[in-house]
């Protein structure tokens, strides 16, 4: 074998070798800072929504001097910079946010200069949602109403009311609701609002107003009193449930506890024996009789026609 023929060879492969090394090792240096950049690239953002604020949030990097928050959706894009890694309601509220619309939320880091950063880094689907404010509750105790202002972007408000042992609702398109039918005793009333549109979530409730309500209860119809002389069974028919009833026979008054009954066609219907107090073409009359402090009457009695 020719030994200068094989040095040549040696040399064409030293050369391929070291080539091919240098070419390693800038790929392998182009890979590391690719690495090395994508680490270095913030978080997809964390957004934290417990229904009454939000709070958005991304990796901490204090080899930046800020973060900017891109809201990127279909017809516009909003950029919030800031110092901080977290970005407030009150940051979200002043900026150019549409509420209701989906935005893709992502975060770059900002250097010394707009351009001195890193690229955007992972992103995260969010709809921009504000919760409607609070109503304010008064009570207006001579008309027996609950009253507030109206709230803004507010469609409905939800009145609950403790009415007895347990809470109940009522759903109103107005600002007020008359609590005058009402049985007697202590209250509690609260409002709600709510929006039928997209991104406007329900307020947090009003102010708690606790009250005591005197029911003032209402005047039998001379229509609704009935008397059978042959059995002695006066019928009264009440708007309302009674507990009492005070009967007048000619000059006397007499209270008749009454048994509790279901309401059937709009009417409380009892039937009250007074065959003991009853003469013979005596004239009746009757009028309902609060059952404790927390009923009153002040109409008229009624009488048998």
């Amino acid at each position: 074998m020719d030994i200068t023929t094989l040095s040549k060879k040696n040399k064409r492969v030293l050369i391929l070798v070291f080539s091919l090394v240098f070419v390693l090792a800038i790929g392998g240096i182009a890979v590391a800072f690719s690495l090395n950049y994508n680490t270095f690239m913030p978080a997809a953002p964390y957004i934290l929504d417990d229904g009454n604020s939000v709070l958005i949030t991304t990796s901490l990097n204090e080899n930046y001097k800020g973060y900017s928050f891109k809201f990127q959706s279909l017809n516009n894009e909003v950029v919030i910079k800031s110092k901080n890694n977290v970005l407030t309601e009150e940051d979200l509220v002043e900026s150019d946010l549409i509420v209701g619309t989906t935005y893709k939320v992502s975060v770059r880091y900002v250097g010394e200069t707009e351009n001195d950063g890193t690229d955007y880094g992972g992103s995260v689907n969010w709809m921009y949602s504000v919760s409607l404010k609070s109503p304010v509750v008064t009570l207006n105790s001579a008309a027996r109403t609950i009253d507030w202002q109206p709230v803004e972007h507010a469609d409905y408000y939800i009145v609950h009311y403790k009415n007895g042992h347990t809470y109940q609702t009522h759903t109103t398109i107005t600002q007020s609701y008359d609590y005058s039918a009402w049985t007697g005793g202590a209250k509690e009333v609260y409002v709600t609002a709510h929006s039928y549109a997209n991104g406007y979530k329900t307020s947090s409730n009003s102010q708690i107003i606790s009250f005591v309500h005197k029911q003032s209860l209402k005047e039998i119809k001379a229509q609704n009193i009935s008397f059978n002389p042959s059995t002695c069974y006066l019928t009264v028919k009440a708007e309302e449930e009674l507990q009492y009833l005070k009967i007048h026979i000619n000059a006397n008054e007499y209270i008749a506890k009454l048994p509790k009954v279901d309401k059937s066609n709009g009417y409380y219907t009892y039937n009250i024996n007074i065959v003991t107090k009853y003469e013979d073409g005596a004239e009746i009359g009757v009028e309902p009789y609060p059952a404790d402090e927390y009923y009153s009457f002040d109409g008229n009695t009624t009488y048998l026609s």
